[in-house]
């Protein structure tokens, strides 16, 4: 099934409650997850500039 159909035809599918709250859950998780990555990222590879991020990432730190 396609989770982009509209809600009326699948109105009681349990995939787009489970796609609801994957979008939520990552929205919850994202900046906190993203920090320790930036953490882990610093201390193993000493490169790394906050310049050389992707845009959308930079907007996190």
């Amino acid at each position: 099934m396609d989770p982009q159909l509209p809600r009326d035809v699948l109105s009681v599918w349990i995939g787009r409650r489970a796609a609801d709250t994957f979008v939520i859950l990552r929205a919850r998780w994202l900046p906190s997850a993203y920090k320790r990555w930036l953490e882990v990222a610093e201390l193993t590879a000493p490169t790394i500039s906050i310049g050389t991020l992707p845009f959308m990432f930079r907007l996190l730190t």
